[in-house]
């Protein structure tokens, strides 16, 4: 007596011998898993872009990520009196050594120098400096420090830093920044350096110092 397969009707002598048919049905069923996973992950692909867009959509004013629950918002940043005011020192500095492309300033340690008998100033011009560089006005050398940190607070002021300073070009009032990322400001102003300084400082006075 023969043995009929019930999926696909064949006949076989040996009831115990495996069908021809169940490879095709294990194919069958590995393509399914496979194209289930596929859906699985275009749907997971699908919702993080919306979470995304709508992290974008709120960056101004801020939101909480649906992934991580952290606070996602992007801040403008004005190029402030006490950022012009370093710029200006970084360029007399520079200028002092004859704008040595080898020489390169522990800015930290430079603050603390010519703010030493003026804490309060000192105080209000360690804060934002560092991100003269996305303005281009400054630049970073690429150098590791002993622990592993990429900054070593080693800067020289750029051609454009120099240019500002000197009143022969404007830069952006504002720009955004995000998690250390900068974005241009498309309704930024353009500025020159005596109006960066604004009523905090006097810029002939400054650049008469030395």
């Amino acid at each position: 007596m023969n043995w009929i397969c019930d999926n696909c009707g064949d006949e076989s002598e040996d009831e115990n011998a495996a069908c021809s048919c169940d490879d095709d049905t294990n194919d069958l069923l590995a393509e399914i898993r496979r194209l289930r996973d596929e859906n699985r992950k275009l749907r997971a692909s699908d919702t993080l872009a919306a979470a995304t867009q709508r992290l974008r959509e709120n960056f101004s004013k801020g939101s909480k990520c649906e992934c991580c629950g952290q606070l996602v918002k992007r801040y403008r940043r004005k190029l402030n009196a006490a950022m012009a005011y370093v710029l200006t020192k970084i360029y007399q500095h520079a200028q002092a050594n004859q704008f040595r492309t080898d020489d390169w300033l522990h800015v930290p340690s430079f603050i603390n120098k010519v703010a030493n008998d003026k804490p309060e100033l000192a105080a209000a011009v360690r804060g934002d400096w560092a991100k003269l560089r996305h303005w281009r006005l400054i630049r970073e050398k690429p150098e590791t420090r002993d622990d592993g940190s990429p900054r070593a607070g080693l800067y020289q002021i750029t051609v454009l830093g120099c240019s500002f300073v000197l009143g022969q070009a404007t830069v952006p009032s504002h720009m955004f920044f995000y998690n250390e990322v900068a974005e241009e400001d498309p309704e930024a102003l353009q500025i020159r350096i005596d109006q960066a300084l604004a009523k905090g400082f006097n810029y002939t006075e400054l650049m008469e110092a030395t």
